[in-house]
């Protein structure tokens, strides 16, 4: 998963200025109590995503994404 990844760490550190453990983020940051719901809850998954998509912008993956809504 990706929070075992360091790099996404380093990423929430950076740029979210979250020093914590990246599950714990997650879990904040999609408003879910576990992230199995990732897997049922939509609009949880739509977060997750950006969040995704802005790692993987921030790692030149891929173009920055637009702003969230």
């Amino acid at each position: 998963m990706l929070c075992n990844d360091p790099r996404f760490a380093e990423f929430l550190r950076k740029v979210h200025h979250f020093p914590g453990e990246p599950s714990a983020f997650v879990i904040g940051w999609c408003r879910i109590v576990s992230r199995r719901e990732l897997g049922t809850d939509q609009n949880a998954a739509e977060r997750f995503q950006h969040l995704r998509s802005e790692y993987d912008a921030w790692r030149g993956a891929i173009p920055k994404p637009a702003p969230a809504n």
